[in-house]
């Protein structure tokens, strides 16, 4: 049970970090298309999907660069779907604002946290 405790300890700071550096870049590419509540929303579910993803299942499967890759790829990926349908935006809008919110959080991370590999 400790072992749990200790993982998600560093867990629960990354996603309020990820939100916190995710939800506002939203923002700033959807506040013409969209409320601020309904982007506040998607902000957190995408991240509610896709972070527990990252975090627990992928590095079983993948380590160093790849896991890197394909996390980075997978986020961007299932955001886009859920901010494309969640706040019905074309496409184009909703991949910019999926990749600008990950390579943000992404690039947060490396500043607080250094490289990931």
């Amino acid at each position: 049970m400790s072992n749990l405790i200790l993982y998600l300890d560093p867990f629960v700071l990354a996603y309020a970090l990820t939100l916190l550096v995710e939800i506002p870049l939203l923002y700033l590419v959807t506040r013409k298309r969209a409320k601020a509540s309904l982007i506040l929303a998607t902000g957190i579910i995408m991240n509610t999907c896709t972070l527990p993803v990252v975090w627990f299942i992928l590095p079983g499967w993948l380590e160093g660069g790849a896991y890197v890759l394909v996390s980075e790829v997978f986020a961007v990926v299932i955001e886009f779907v859920i901010i494309r349908f969640i706040l019905s935006l074309d496409s184009r809008t909703a991949f910019l604002g999926s990749f600008l919110a990950n390579m943000g959080s992404f690039l947060f991370g490396i500043l607080i946290f250094g490289p990931p590999v």
